[in-house]
């Protein structure tokens, strides 16, 4: 669930989304190359709230332009990014909740990258919930 897709320069697809376990959600990354789909695990969220009224889009990737693959995601508490180099992942936490004014991130995350490579990404803070009020946040990073 929650999905976003990027194509690689030679146009194969990657998936990243969230696959729920027994011990929370875990980030993942999907990559159809040699005419199959292979996954690996991105990272765990364990604050990850389910339902009607959250978690809408809770992964962002893009692929920059050496092939590399980033994947921006969020639970309630933080929003990361993640960089996949070599054989393994990249962690940076963006923002926690405790630095902010609301009660959680709204599991909302977009990413995007600009001509000179910096990164912008955005997600939602909760200020309250009936009616949703809150404010979105904006951050932008060197490549």
């Amino acid at each position: 669930m929650f999905s976003s897709i990027a194509l690689a320069s030679d146009g194969s697809p990657r998936i990243s989304y969230v696959k729920l376990t027994e011990a929370g959600a875990e980030v993942r990354l999907a990559s159809f190359t040699d005419g199959g789909w292979s996954t690996e695990r991105v990272d765990t969220l364990t604050d990850l709230t389910v339902g009607f009224l959250f978690a809408r889009n809770a992964t962002q990737l893009r692929i920059d332009p050496a092939g590399e693959a980033f994947v921006a995601y969020t639970g309630e508490s933080s929003v990361k990014l993640a960089r996949k180099t070599g054989g393994g992942w990249r962690i940076e936490i963006v923002d926690t909740i405790q630095n902010n004014t609301g009660s959680r991130f709204g599991e909302q995350v977009d990413l995007e990258r600009d001509a000179s490579g910096q990164w912008h990404l955005v997600t939602f803070d909760v200020l309250g919930s009936s009616p949703l009020q809150g404010r979105i946040l904006y951050y932008r990073g060197a490549p």
